[in-house]
């Protein structure tokens, strides 16, 4: 959740080109102590890696399971992974967290 790197998984199925993603194994709040929780400073960013790994593979259709998150930034980070970029009154780019 704070931008550092950690081994993640999804389960994708070939057969209907279908990912089926955790946000917890990316974004979670599993991956945290408890004095690590920040929402205001975490982002869903590794959750969009994920969904930008499972599009590579040539997923069509995407379960995204988004319980136990540690995060509170609307989706800005998984957004920010994608290729969305958001910007502020005085445009320039905000950071994808909360």
């Amino acid at each position: 959740p704070f931008f550092e790197a950690v081994e993640a998984s999804y389960l994708y199925a070939e057969n209907t080109k279908t990912a089926f993603i955790e946000m917890a194994e990316a974004s979670g709040v599993k991956l945290l102590k408890p004095k690590q929780f920040d929402c205001k400073n975490a982002s869903t960013f590794g959750t969009g890696e994920l969904i930008e790994d499972a599009l590579n593979k040539g997923a069509k259709h995407i379960i995204l399971g988004i319980g136990g998150s540690a995060t509170n930034d609307c989706g800005v980070g998984m957004a920010t992974a994608l290729g969305y970029r958001f910007f502020n009154d005085n445009n320039q780019e905000v950071e994808p967290i909360g």
